[in-house]
Parts: structure tokens; sequence; C-alpha cells
């Protein structure tokens, strides 16, 4: 059975810490139990300290100094040892090393010593026993501190690769930033309007479209200029968004035009929020530190009742709104209020401009304009 990626990326992470940890009890472990004296166990007590002190500090000059005075007292209480005892102390303690310190140094410098002082301390055992030990110190040397040193890079690699996805992750994140909300207000755009109104229709349930436009607006720009226009604009965002950000879904649709959506259960809801909205805007906008008055001119369409696909939708709010800033202005009309008039008004225009051309009542008036030189006919006026 293969474990994850993840699973296994996260075992070879902590490997190091675990052999670390693991050596670290069993050297301490075998230290207390094979000296045989006060003394050797003061030692043996001492290095215990010493080195799981260097395990948990960060600092690595730290760790270093806490590493050096643990083997210090290790060093002197391994003339307490029986050769037996003494191999596998050697081995666990070069595991120890070539794990904990960053460099390898440390762990050439212990078999070194071991080198020196086993026939030394141990000259009674056999020539060829102590040979073998010596060799084997040379060769698990080499291979711990090759092991640690893999483990080591793979742990460096491991970080770097996260650092790596973390700028990844927010360079993606300033994209997307970038692609669905608009700079200046920070609101929604219109990308992120049609993906919200996609899912919303998805749900088959009533959804109000509501178009709202600023009326008055070129005034500020033309007396202020467009530094102040913009200002303006981020203050009516706040205000939509204070007033009822949390009942809907605003976004900027372009200029000084804004689309908000509510699922709703009843009609009475949406000229609530539409009357809410008129309300708001009562209050003066302070920009540079004059007073400007705007009013909102809102169109309203409904789902599913006057179209079923977003760009339709969009299309009657927006009709619904020019009709309303044709009239009074700072109000709200719904589509369906406008439809029936609207609809007849262009099919009787259709029919009466198709029955003038069939019964010749359209007649064109031109007056034409003749180059005099040449008596050709350059143009001509109504």
């Amino acid at each position: 059975m293969k474990l994850p990626k993840t699973w296994t990326k996260r075992i070879m992470h902590i490997a190091p810490n675990i052999v670390i940890l693991l050596s670290a009890f069993s050297l301490t472990m075998n230290m207390i139990s094979s000296v045989n004296s006060s003394r050797g166990l003061v030692l043996a007590l001492s290095f215990t300290g010493f080195i799981f002190a260097s395990i948990l500090v960060k600092s690595i000059p730290y760790k270093y100094v806490l590493a050096a005075i643990a083997y210090l007292a290790f060093f002197n209480a391994l003339p307490e040892l029986s050769f037996d005892k003494l191999v596998s102390v050697m081995y666990l303690s070069l595991v120890l090393l070539a794990f904990l310190l960053p460099s390898s140094l440390p762990t050439f410098f212990a078999a070194g010593f071991y080198l020196y002082i086993t026939p030394i301390y141990w000259s009674e055992e056999p020539v060829e026993m102590i040979r073998t030990m010596m060799v084997g110190v040379i060769v698990n040397m080499i291979l711990y501190s090759l092991l640690a040193f893999y483990f080591r890079n793979l742990k460096e690699e491991n970080s770097i690769n996260v650092e790596l996805n973390l700028q990844l992750n927010q360079a993606f994140g300033e994209l997307e930033n970038i692609a669905y909300y608009d700079t200046l207000t920070k609101l929604p755009n219109r990308e992120l309007l049609k993906e919200r109104m996609d899912t919303e229709l998805s749900k088959e349930t009533p959804l109000a479209v509501m178009f709202l436009d600023l009326d008055h607006f070129k005034n500020v720009n033309d007396m202020m200029g467009h530094n102040a226009g913009d200002q303006m604009l981020q203050d009516v965002a706040r205000r939509l968004n204070e007033t009822v950000g949390h009942s809907c879904f605003i976004s900027r649709y372009s200029g000084d035009e804004f689309i908000l959506l509510l699922s709703y259960k009843q009609q009475e809801e949406i000229e609530t929020l539409a009357e809410r909205l008129i309300r708001s805007f009562r209050n003066p906008f302070w920009i540079y530190q004059k007073q400007f008055y705007t009013t909102p001119s809102i169109g309203i369409s409904l789902y599913p009742e006057d179209a079923h696909d977003a760009e339709t939708l969009i299309q009657y709010a927006d009709k619904a709104m020019y009709s309303v800033k044709r009239s009074e202005k700072n109000g709200f009309r719904f589509f369906s209020a406008i439809r029936s008039t609207e609809l007849l008004r262009q099919v009787k225009l259709e029919n009466d401009l198709r029955s003038a051309v069939s019964k010749g009542e359209i007649i064109v008036h031109y007056q034409p304009l003749v180059e005099i030189s040449t008596g050709r006919i350059r143009g001509w006026r109504r």
C-alpha cells in the first residue's frame, strides 16, 4: 500500500528528529546503566542533561556549546565502560552527533577520539577485535554523516518548497483579486458578478437584480476632477456595504453603475431594500472638505418572472433603471411595471412604420449639392 506523497514528505521531514530523540534516549540509558561509580553516574547524568538541552535549544551556537559540554562529560565517563558496552555506545554517539549538529566535523572529531583512546584504555582486548571495532567506527562515521547530510538537505529543500508554495499562493491570490475585484472600490467586478449570478440561478430560487446608477455623478467629475469622482465612488461603495452589504451581493458594474443581487421570498423585501438604499443617499458625501449630494436610480428585474439568464436579467434591470432616470430619478422601478407599455409602444411604432412605407406615406426630400464644373452630385442637404 503506497503512502500519499504528503505523508511521505512529512515522515521524511520528521525522521531526523525521531533519530535524534531515540539515539539520545538509548545512549543516556546505556551510560547510566553501564557506569560503576558515583563519579561515572554524575558524568552520565550531566551528559543526559546537557544533551537534551542541546536538542531543545534553537540557537545553533548554543546547540554547539551544550553538545560540547555533554560530550566532554560523556568522554570522561567512557573508561568505566566494558568493551562490549563501549561499542554500542560509540555507534549511538556517532548517530546522535551526525543528526544533531549541522556540521559533520564534530562527528569526525568524536570518531578520531575513539580511534585514539580505544587501544589505550582497552589494550587487554584482542587486537583483531579492536581493529574490527575501529573499522566499524570509520565506516559508521561516514555512513551516518552522509545520511544526516541527505536528510538535512531534504529538510532544507522542503522548507524552500513550502516558502515557494506560500509565495505562489500569494501571487495567485493577488491575480484572483485583480481578475475578480474592482481595483478602485474593492467590490466584486463584472466577471465575479456573472459567476455569482450563474451560481444563484442554478439554485432555481427567486432572485432580484438591482441596477443602481448615480444621478448627476458627471457634475462631480466636471466640477472637481476625476480624482474627486473616484473618491465619491469609493465612498458610495462603502455606504452600500454599510447599508445592505449584510443582506445582498454588491458589485461595481461599470463607471457609476452598481449591481446588487438579492435572494428573496416576498417582493416586499426588495421594495424595503430599495427604499433603504434611497434613504441612505440623503446624507451628503464629503469630497475635499465639500458636501456633495447624489441620488440613486434603481431598476429591478426578477428571476424567474422576467428572464432566466444573467445577461437578460441585467439588460432588463438596466432598462428599468433608465425608465426611472427619464422620469423623477431618485427612485426604483420594476421591469415588469414598464414592460407592457414599452413593448406595446415598440410594436405600435414598428407597425406604423411598416404601414407608412407600404402606403407610400413616407417621402424623403433632399437637396442635391452639385459640383458646377463637372455637374456631379457631391452630397445632399435635407
